[in-house]
């Protein structure tokens, strides 16, 4: 029974299919077609599909398939089109073919179990050509070159920041993008995965100039396939040829390109939109959620799936069901359905089947109402701070820690507060001895008052007094508010009041600060003993008592990475070493310990900070690469899995709140990203 409470509802996560479309005349092959039906049996193409690991590893074997079936080698004239005479000529030793019939062969092939593809002619005339395919990949969304006769698909690595490693995948080329490639002068930052016969091939020079002149598709290949031998002749083949806008293409090279075969059309393509448009993708209509009464959502989509089959639907993670079109238009299907949403985090999963059983890319929505809703995108800032520690908010002023406390008022820093310690490198020559831990040890003790080195944290008490982990000189560094080094208590060791690596600290409302340390004790050496503590500290520098020490149980912290504290008090502690959460009360009791290690939903792999908003708390994931929105319960209520910018977040491992508005620092890229309503 629908509910008539009224929430407000939002869209927290769409990825839609594309509504492009191509406005030229491309036919598809209907894998039912008899010659389709009959490759199909007698290649034992279902077994090579129900081998594969994936749908771009089924292309890859059935290249390989088609590649193994002959040698290249060149044979005048040419004789067929249809894949089973083809076969039968070179089996039976009759002729060997080349890169016509190899694509003949694998367009046919590909198509009989569903995939889409189109014969594709690169060069620039006719002694100077070579005939190669494009398919289109459901599992990358794209159109990528897939050349049988070569046995050879394209890669480009895709960096999961701009200009920055690792490389998150090896992404398949179309092409036009091996053209482009070709054209800058990047063609090494294109890699080849080739089969034996095209091993000792210069792609470089002898494909890449190839792609680099003129691409050309047929877009009637049925008509062509009907017609039967002799392949090009008597037949008229629709060719559209790739220009690129402002690009001009002469008569001469149309004409060239049209001599190579045949008669027929041959026409420019300057949109790219008709030449690269996607497939099997479902577009969801975007939902009016301001005048929705009730719960209940009526979602309206379609596709453009060739020899579409059905729907197929997935609600907040359940099972995949079926979900018949309402109608279909030709290769144009469209659908409806009821969703009843939860006053909670909504998932609705949406792809299309061809009738071959090939599945397309998937459209996601996913609506939310408080508070199960992640903050909202605001801004980034600028500036980068490299080994950015531990950030604090203080009457609207932002105090990062790199190399000193720089401390900002919106865009601008106002102050630095601290002297860094000149590491050794190329502009700070190295210290008469080796720069070792005996070494650094003995430079701490005698660390001027004000100089820091590897601040890992910083907090702020109401009064302004600026407290400092001061890591790499083993203290905490108390600094006035206006900038000027007041005291220091700490040094190397496991006493009450010494440190072994300081992780973070935290200020209480009434002046006390709470510090994480850790590391391994004993002589410098060869160390098995691992030490962690949370302590708490009167402003003064006095130890009030240690809350939590080395261990797993509830109560015990290992390698405690960020800690905060809450309106009433209330110590949070990034538990990181045991992969959750902890809250002590002012007296050291604890009040929640929640979190667990793991790859699935509200699950944690070495948190790095967290920040209270209210009555949400926000965890950095930096190994998961988001920030978790939990209930204060430990309830997951939603994640933030991109930056404000709308990028790939690297380490998100830095977090603050200041009234509405959370800071989150990636220490990867030293970018600070500020999102508002995270209450």
């Amino acid at each position: 029974m629908p509910i008539t409470v009224k929430h407000a509802y939002r869209v927290i996560r769409f990825v839609n299919g594309r509504p492009m479309a191509s406005t030229l005349p491309f036919g598809y092959l209907d894998p039912d077609l008899p010659a389709l039906r009959i490759l199909r049996e007698q290649e034992g193409l279902d077994e090579i599909a129900a081998q594969a690991t994936g749908e771009f590893d089924l292309i890859r074997r059935v290249m390989q398939h088609v590649k193994d079936g002959w040698d290249h080698t060149f044979h005048q004239p040419m004789q067929h089109v249809n894949a089973l005479e083809v076969l039968e000529d070179v089996r039976s030793g009759l002729r060997g073919n080349f890169c016509v019939y190899f694509t003949h062969v694998l367009l046919q092939a590909l198509w009989s179990v569903g995939i889409p593809c189109r014969y594709m002619h690169v060069g620039e005339h006719h002694w100077h050509n070579h005939s190669s395919s494009e398919c289109w990949s459901n599992e990358h969304r794209k159109w990528i070159v897939a050349d049988s006769d070569f046995n050879m698909v394209y890669f480009r690595p895709d960096m999961l920041s701009p200009g920055m490693g690792p490389v998150r995948e090896y992404v398949p080329q179309s092409a036009r993008e091996v053209q482009q490639a070709w054209r800058s002068g990047k063609m090494g930052e294109i890699f080849p995965s080739q089969g034996p016969w095209a091993a000792g091939m210069d792609y470089d020079v002898k494909l890449g100039d190839l792609f680099g002149n003129c691409i050309g598709y047929l877009g009637n290949y049925q008509r062509i396939l009907d017609g039967g031998p002799p392949e090009w002749e008597g037949q008229h083949g629709q060719w559209f040829v790739w220009s690129e806008p402002g690009e001009s293409i002469g008569d001469y090279h149309l004409q060239q390109f049209e001599l190579t075969h045949g008669n027929g059309e041959c026409r420019q393509i300057r949109n790219i939109d008709d030449y690269y448009w996607p497939l099997n993708e479902v577009v969801i209509e975007e939902p009016d959620l301001l005048s929705l009464d009730g719960n209940v959502l009526d979602l309206r989509f379609e596709t453009f799936t060739p020899y579409f089959a059905t729907f197929e639907i997935q609600v907040n993670g359940g099972a995949w069901q079926r979900l018949p079109a309402e109608h279909a238009e030709g290769h144009r299907a469209f659908g409806q359905f009821h969703w009843e949403l939860t006053p909670a985090r909504n998932t609705l999963r949406l792809r299309s089947r061809n009738k071959a059983g090939r599945i397309g890319p998937q459209a996601e929505i996913e609506i939310a109402a408080p508070p199960y809703q992640p903050p909202e995108p605001e801004t980034v800032r600028q500036a980068r701070f490299p080994f950015m520690g531990g950030l604090a908010i203080h009457t609207g002023k932002l105090f990062v820690p790199s190399g000193v406390i720089n401390v900002l008022e919106g865009e601008n820093t106002v102050t630095k507060v601290g002297t860094p310690v000149d590491w050794p490198s190329s502009i700070h020559d190295a210290p008469a001895e080796p720069w070792t831990e005996e070494f650094n040890i003995a430079r701490a003790r005698q660390a001027p008052l004000g100089h820091l080195f590897v601040p890992q944290g910083c907090a702020v008490a109401s009064d302004g007094t600026l407290f400092v982990a001061d890591a790499e000189n083993y203290r905490v560094q108390v600094f006035a508010p206006d900038g000027a080094p007041r005291c220091a208590w700490g040094s190397q060791g496991t006493g009450d009041d010494q440190f072994l690596h300081i992780r973070a600290v935290a200020a209480a409302m009434d002046g006390s600060v709470y510090v994480a340390d850790s590391g391994y004790a004993g002589p410098v050496g060869a160390r098995t003993k691992h030490v962690s503590r949370l302590r708490h500290f009167t402003a003064d520098c006095h130890l009030l008592r240690t809350v939590a020490s080395e261990g797993t149980t509830s109560g015990q912290v290992s390698t405690p990475a960020g800690l905060c504290v809450d309106n009433e008090g209330n110590c949070w502690v990034a538990d990181s070493g045991n992969h959750r959460v902890q809250c002590f009360s002012p007296d050291g009791r604890v009040l929640a310990c929640w979190g667990a290690r793991g790859n699935g939903w509200g699950e944690l792999r070495y948190p790095t900070d967290v920040a209270v908003a209210g009555k949400a708390l926000f965890v950095a994931d930096p190994q998961h690469r988001c920030v978790w929105k939990f209930s204060l319960e430990g309830e997951p209520l939603a994640c933030l899995t991109r930056g404000a910018d709308g990028s790939q977040w690297l380490r998100p491992g830095r977090l603050a709140v200041d009234g509405d508005r959370l800071f989150i620092g990636d220490t990867s890229t030293g970018l600070i990203h500020i999102f508002r309503q995270c209450e």
